[in-house]
């Protein structure tokens, strides 16, 4: 889901402008409240609605109908943005060192030791 195409681009702004006008408010006026309010309405959908708008957000738009347009625009801002928020957090250093285990300078290889006995049963930090 890497936005670096030109028509990707114009595709996660035009899905922008479909959340804004669908907001009902300048999303900078917006407190979390109304943002939490606004995605849990988009997001907390059935198994089969679900699954419609990812089979959906698969097709290429040309093979939307006009009519699920704007739908296919918003959901696919939606998607990117979660994404990419998902994806900057797993990624941070705050994840790398308090979640994941972390050895900055690591001491002498041990093979087939148990991840428990050594990370407490955490994974371990690229």
């Amino acid at each position: 889901m890497i936005l670096k195409k030109k028509p990707n681009q114009d595709l996660f702004k035009a899905g922008a402008q479909v959340f804004i006008k669908m907001f009902g408010m300048p999303v900078l006026d917006g407190k979390k409240e109304d943002f939490e309010k606004s995605l849990t309405s988009y997001f907390n959908l059935s198994e089969k609605e679900t699954e419609t708008i990812l089979k959906t957000q698969r097709l290429p738009i040309k093979n939307i109908d006009a009519s699920k347009l704007e739908n296919y625009k918003l959901y696919k801002f939606l998607l990117s943005v979660k994404h990419y928020t998902l994806f900057g957090y797993f990624t941070s250093e705050k994840v790398g060192k308090e979640v994941l285990a972390y050895d900055p300078i690591p001491g002498q290889y041990q093979a087939c030791i148990s991840v428990d006995d050594t990370t407490n049963g955490r994974a371990w930090s690229l």
